[in-house]
């Protein structure tokens, strides 16, 4: 009888109806510290919903590479969602009691998001090395569907383990205090308050610190070790520091990601912290990145910043384009000015209308016997429009005769008619991108072209190796 009822002891589970979240212990004007990440809330959701809608907008920014940063931006933007909100409501309206089951979707949403920015950030470490160890490779090696099936595999592993590392408190009892030492349910805290075996719940609380901060910087660190050999094969100091620009925004980011969660449970490892200090710096690190990580990219990334130029630009180009219809309208033929600048036939260019520094063409190229016309904004600047990176795979995937690395971009053909398609084709994607060119640099119907270390030559191509990257 007394073995049953041991028996019914153990296979009972206690569990509370609420927890208390305690915050910090003791601290005044603590309010004041809430404001604040309530600010830091309403600027997060106004960055990272500005990223993904411009990575939405902008053509230019359709490739694998965005496709994690979108990730990363969501993760981010839901991140804060799942922790600040609630933070607010459990200290500034003083309801720290918290449901059992609500505290455990609290732990899971939190955890899950912060999960997947740890894993995006090691995506896009994938994608540089990608893109400079390996740059003619690059839009073979690393597509749309391929990064989209990458960030899938980052989804389910994130969910498997913390839907896992969630499930485990469900078998725990808690005999006597439900006081949670933290800001939020977090994990550690809460499992410690049981009175059961926490043996698997140690085992997942190390998977989730080494699996899922340690292993991804230790590959980030090797990965940016590929990269720096992968420099220095490069013999100009110029490409080396255009190839090196194209990180700076993922280091950084980085860097505030990982540097104060492994410095905060490093410290905890190797001496006790206070609780009021380990709340401030967790809270720092689980609401900061997501704040700058959208100003990084914004500030740091050439591309990030002409696509949002690109889209301003759309908008002053379709103004811009109804005041010339308008003009052409209202005018009389007679008075109507026209200057015809002919570059080599049979590609002619009839500038039509000044506006400022920019100038409205008309390019006319022939296409299987016929003419075709592609209208767009040309810069008569001496200054040099600046083209996002990976710009062949942005404006012309799956366009043949067309070339690009970085800000230069090479159409050539076989023949004269294949060669006039290909850059109707690349004209009309510049139009639709919204990008300018800068015809002081353009040359049209060249026999021979070097670019990028090799050289074109008529109808075939001659590989002739030169210093740094190059494509054909």
């Amino acid at each position: 009888m007394s073995v049953n009822s041991a028996s019914a002891m153990n296979a009972t589970i206690i569990r509370p109806d609420v927890f208390f979240i305690s915050g910090f212990y003791n601290v005044p004007h603590s309010t004041h510290y809430y404001i604040f990440l309530g600010f830091v809330y309403i600027v997060t959701v106004l960055g990272n919903s500005a990223v993904m809608c411009t990575i939405y907008l902008a053509r230019s920014l359709h490739t694998a590479k965005y496709v994690a940063v979108f990730n990363l931006a969501f993760s981010d933007l839901c991140g804060s969602s799942a922790l600040i909100p609630k933070l607010l409501d459990t200290f500034l309206f003083n309801n720290q009691y918290i449901s059992y089951g609500a505290c455990l979707a609290n732990m899971f949403f939190v955890y899950l998001f912060m999960t997947l920015q740890s894993l995006t950030l090691v995506a896009l470490a994938y994608d540089r090395v990608i893109a400079i160890c390996f740059p003619l490779r690059y839009h073979v090696i690393l597509t749309k569907t391929s990064m989209a099936i990458n960030i899938s595999v980052i989804w389910i592993i994130s969910v498997f383990i913390v839907t896992l590392t969630v499930a485990l408190i469900t078998r725990l009892s808690f005999c006597s205090s439900i006081t949670i030492t933290s800001y939020f349910c977090d994990h550690g805290p809460v499992y410690m308050l049981s009175c059961s075996d926490q043996y698997w719940n140690d085992i997942m609380a190390c998977i989730c610190f080494y699996g899922l901060i340690c292993t991804p910087v230790i590959v980030i660190i090797i990965s940016y070790v590929c990269i720096g050999t992968a420099l220095l094969k490069i013999s100009k100091w110029t490409e080396r520091i255009k190839a090196m620009k194209t990180c700076i925004a993922h280091l950084i980011v980085v860097a505030v990601f990982y540097l104060p969660i492994l410095s905060t449970n490093v410290a905890a490892m190797i001496s006790s912290i206070n609780q009021n200090d380990r709340i401030i710096n967790s809270t720092l690190t689980q609401t900061i990145p997501p704040l700058l990580n959208p100003i990084i990219y914004t500030l740091k990334t050439e591309e990030f910043k002409q696509a949002i130029k690109g889209i301003c630009r759309r908008v002053k180009v379709n103004v811009i384009a109804e005041r010339h219809k308008f003009r052409q309208r209202t005018q009389r033929p007679n008075e109507t000015e026209v200057r015809e600048v002919v570059v080599n036939e049979p590609t002619v260019l009839y500038m039509n209308n000044a506006v400022q520094d920019k100038i409205l063409c008309t390019v006319q190229v022939t296409v299987n016997g016929q003419c075709e016309t592609v209208e767009l904004i040309v810069d008569t600047g001496s200054s040099v429009s600046i083209i996002p990176e990976n710009i062949y795979y942005d404006c012309f995937p799956g366009l043949p005769g067309v070339q690009a690395y970085l800000d230069d971009v090479i159409c050539y053909g076989t023949t004269q008619e294949e060669h006039d398609e290909n850059l109707w084709r690349v004209l009309q994607a510049l139009t639709d991108a919204g990008l300018k060119l800068n015809m002081h640099k353009c040359k049209f119907n060249q026999l021979s072209h070097y670019f990028e270390g090799r050289t074109a030559i008529g109808p075939g191509q001659s590989h002739c190796r030169n210093s740094g990257p190059g494509s054909t």
